[in-house]
């Protein structure tokens, strides 16, 4: 049990810095909370708690239908709880809890639980609503997903591409380890971090890694927030700076719109899929390749490059949660239902309708989207 202790320690705490989502030429600095999810991949489907009740459905058994809740509306079913609520707050808890709705957890979000002046106690009260969840998924960092996504794509453009293999959506599974992304790539792809950038550079990590509660991920972001209020700091100022660099950028075109060179570049700074394939694969034209992926063919990058580009076109004042927000833009299509804020819910829908048909800020409106999927 010693070396697990010291190997989930070391996963936990490994890295930090900032989150910059630009597609202007901002420089790349890593960000503490990709570093901090351990779950158990849905390949080998298991539950930390009874087995989850099944639907059934026109083409088979169906697993119960996903949802991801932002940090306000976590708080409302917080609130709900002490006071003994019957509303809709109070509905979407015991479909939680019952397991007729699985809860999609992002690690990143603790950051935001712990955020102005929250405690530690208050913020686990929003991870003791994901821990007492029946059915729980874990999803990996946005940049993580984007990459398995154009790596998808890449495969398919050239068959013989090397590349590592890892998932982004687990269930998890306290009692399970999971192969996750981040060992997996620092193990196998050489120069993808710079040293600078890791914590603990020349410690070696497994590339399986045991399952971690919310409330130990709280327990994490909160001493990142007081220990390293730099590093947590500067996740904001970088999201910030990368927004406003391209307002400017889009100020003076006649097409309000980024070039495909911009997303090029965007791919390989933030996503860093120059490197993945310039270390496995010597010779390989990296930049011809990565022009060639068809974002549309990617569900979380597309989503995330149009929603962008809608918010900046709209050049609203940046807020210091909006960080936050946008980290899990991402999440929506791997998730059947996401409760989110208002204006976030608004970018996505005209991103993509037909995926912003399941973002509301409602949540008698979740209620009936998830109603729908049971067929109740």
């Amino acid at each position: 049990m010693t070396r697990v202790i010291i190997e989930k320690h070391q996963y936990l705490s490994l890295v930090g810095t900032a989150h910059p989502t630009s597609l202007a030429a901002l420089p790349f600095r890593f960000d503490y909370s990709r570093m901090c999810a351990r779950t158990y991949p849905m390949s080998g489907l298991s539950l930390a708690k009874e087995e989850p009740q099944m639907l059934s459905g026109e083409h088979g058994i169906l697993l119960p239908p996903k949802i991801y809740l932002d940090t306000n509306h976590l708080i409302n079913i917080t609130k709900a709880r002490r006071c003994a609520s019957t509303g809709a707050y109070s509905t979407l808890d015991g479909y939680l809890r019952s397991g007729c709705v699985g809860i999609i957890f992002s690690p990143a979000a603790a950051l935001d639980w712990v955020d102005g002046k929250a405690t530690v106690e208050t913020a686990k009260m929003l991870a003791e609503v994901v821990d007492s969840a029946r059915l729980q998924y874990e999803i990996e960092m946005d940049w993580l997903v984007f990459l398995h996504e154009i790596q998808a794509e890449l495969r398919r453009i050239e068959p013989s591409i090397r590349l590592p293999d890892f998932d982004v959506l687990f269930v998890r599974d306290i009692t399970k380890t999971a192969r996750r992304a981040l060992p997996v790539l620092r193990n196998n792809v050489p120069g993808l971090f710079e040293p600078e950038e890791l914590v603990h550079p020349d410690d070696e990590l497994p590339n399986e890694i045991e399952f971690a509660t919310a409330a130990e991920h709280v327990e994490r972001a909160y001493i990142c927030k007081t220990e390293r209020p730099a590093v947590y700091q500067e996740r904001v100022d970088g999201h910030k700076a990368a927004y406003h660099h391209d307002i400017d950028a889009l100020a003076g075109r006649h097409k309000k719109d980024f070039a495909s060179a911009e997303n090029l570049g965007w791919m390989k700074r933030f996503v860093r899929a120059d490197r993945v394939v310039a270390a496995l694969n010597p010779g390989f034209p990296v930049d011809e390749l990565l022009a060639r992926v068809d974002v549309t063919r990617c569900p979380a990058v597309n989503l995330f490059l149009e929603a962008h580009l809608q918010r900046v076109r709209a050049g609203h004042a940046v807020q210091d949660n909006d960080v936050d927000d946008w980290m899990i833009v991402h999440i929506v299509p791997y998730a059947d239902v996401v409760l989110t804020e208002r204006r976030l819910a608004h970018f996505i829908r005209q991103a993509d309708p037909t995926l912003g048909e399941r973002v509301t800020h409602d949540p008698e409106r979740a209620i009936e989207l998830l109603q729908s999927i049971l067929g109740t």
